[in-house]
């Protein structure tokens, strides 16, 4: 066929064939149309900062992303094939800056077609500071009792001393940082247990992370308690002799475990001269003894007075 053969066709009846091929292409449209879905999941924000920055407000964690594709497109998409981050990285000042949400593709979603891809929000507003850091001491919350006569003589915390970091406006005013309640209740053997700290700060974080091990020293439950007035007794006395002593009371002091202590009064306790190796006349400065007896348990003298007493022995009838 010649050229001016071929112009001639092209042209003949041109109207109707740029109708028809306007129709085919809408068909193709309304076809694509028809056969498209849409499908929304929640995916993860995340924010790309300058390694001396951090957030310093509340901010999405996650955007709703709209797929709109084949159904067989969607059937090969894994969520992790679409991941979204806002990128602040470029920010040397701390300030509030406003960003768009970006969208990046990887495995399936690369290959898919048709795919279309929205985010919502389209961008966010987010304050960021200068990362601070430092050291804070750690504090043992204790809670309840131990068993019966046992009680926690003696703790400490490993490591007593954390490292924190995020916003200088929040982190400088943290001083201290808890241990959440370590339960005592009922031990009666010294103990290791590790203990998770208290949240500080949504936008602050422990460096070491967030638990530490408490060592708890169990030993028996003491309470101190002073006894007196008691009689100074002088015992092995010589029948012809007559004794006069310059103090004829005293008291002690003394530990005892906690269910006993009410027991121990004046009637347990006993002060005493020991005179059975002087039996000439004089004048003798002397020890007082300390003795307990008629209670079960462990009771601790840890102090008395008077420690000696002076004793004038003369021969009686003189």
């Amino acid at each position: 066929m010649k050229i001016k053969e071929i112009g001639e066709s092209i042209i003949n009846n041109w109207p109707v064939k740029i109708l028809s091929l306007a129709i085919a292409v809408l068909l193709f449209y309304f076809y694509r149309l028809n056969t498209t879905e849409e499908y929304y999941i929640n995916v993860p924000l995340e924010i790309i900062l300058n390694d001396n920055f951090v957030v310093a407000d509340t901010h999405p964690t996650d955007v709703r992303i709209s797929l709109r594709g084949s159904s067989e497109s969607f059937f090969l998409i894994n969520e992790k094939d679409i991941t979204a981050y806002v990128d602040f990285s470029a920010k040397e000042k701390s300030g509030l800056y406003r960003e768009p949400i970006k969208i990046k593709k990887r495995g399936n979603a690369l290959s898919a077609d048709p795919l279309e891809i929205k985010v919502k929000p389209t961008e966010i507003r987010l304050r960021i500071e200068q990362k601070y850091v430092k050291k804070v001491p750690v504090i043992p919350v204790i809670k309840g009792l131990s068993s019966g006569n046992y009680e926690v003589v003696d703790s400490s915390i490993k490591p007593d001393i954390i490292t924190i970091e995020g916003p200088q406006s929040i982190v400088e005013k943290i001083t201290l940082i808890k241990t959440e309640d370590i339960n005592i209740q009922n031990r009666k053997e010294s103990f290791v247990i590790p203990v998770k700290l208290e949240k500080i700060n949504d936008l602050a974080k422990i460096v070491e992370g967030n638990e530490v091990q408490f060592y708890g020293k169990v030993g028996k439950n003491f309470v101190s308690r002073n006894i007196g007035p008691i009689e100074i007794e002088l015992k092995g006395k010589n029948n012809n002799m007559v004794y006069d002593i310059d103090f004829k009371t005293g008291s002690i002091n003394l530990e005892a475990e906690k269910n006993i202590i009410n027991f121990i009064d004046s009637e347990n306790c006993y002060l005493y001269v020991d005179l059975s190796e002087f039996d000439t006349p004089g004048i003798y400065n002397l020890p007082v003894i300390v003795s307990i007896s008629g209670i079960k348990g462990e009771v601790l003298v840890t102090g008395f007075t008077p420690e000696t007493v002076t004793v004038n022995i003369v021969i009686k009838g003189r």
